[in-house]
């Protein structure tokens, strides 16, 4: 499995973000394919004592890469948590959001994760790969630890503050269909 990883984004990124990425890898189960400005990141990785990554080639189709290990893949812009977030993903054409956003809609990664801006992540997510049939209002799900060693899926997590009754209605299927 690919993962796109937002290198830039989140409180002391690249630095945390690439110990992440690093111990992700580490599994033998994932690609990692940090996105961000590759200069930055190849500095945290060897920072953090990383003996091995590898450029993401220009005229990969995904394909042919391995889906192990760490990869750089460049973004020369980053999108701040102060900025409007649907605002800067509509400028910022080359943040490593959107970037890394784009990498999944053209199935070069399986996944996108980001500790940036929230409010960015849903904004390029409805922008770059829209949303299902049906759903009106995207809403950000959190899997919790229970007290008995389970988990439970809370919807919606904090994205919308004025959810109507058929918003709940439809995080509920989705809910439902998560936890499947």
């Amino acid at each position: 499995m690919r993962l796109a990883l937002d290198g830039m984004g989140g409180d002391y990124a690249p630095r945390e973000i690439v110990l992440g990425a690093l111990q992700a890898a580490s599994t033998g189960q994932y690609a990692v394919v940090l996105v961000g400005r590759v200069e930055e990141l190849a500095k945290a990785l060897q920072e953090a004592g990383a003996s091995t990554w590898h450029e993401w080639p220009n005229d990969a189709n995904g394909s042919e890469l391995p889906d192990q290990g760490v990869w750089l893949y460049p973004a020369s812009e980053v999108i701040n948590t102060d900025e409007p977030p649907a605002q800067a993903v509509r400028h910022k054409r080359d943040a490593s959001i959107n970037v890394a956003m784009r990498l999944v809609k053209e199935g070069l990664c399986d996944a996108f994760v980001s500790a940036g801006s929230t409010g960015a992540v849903m904004a390029a997510g409805l922008i770059t790969l829209g949303r299902l049939p049906g759903v009106d209002r995207a809403g950000i799900g959190t899997i919790l630890p229970t007290a008995k060693g389970g988990q439970v899926l809370v919807l919606d997590s904090g994205a919308n503050m004025d959810a109507r009754p058929e918003h709940l209605a439809q995080y509920a299927i989705l809910g439902s269909v998560c936890a499947e």
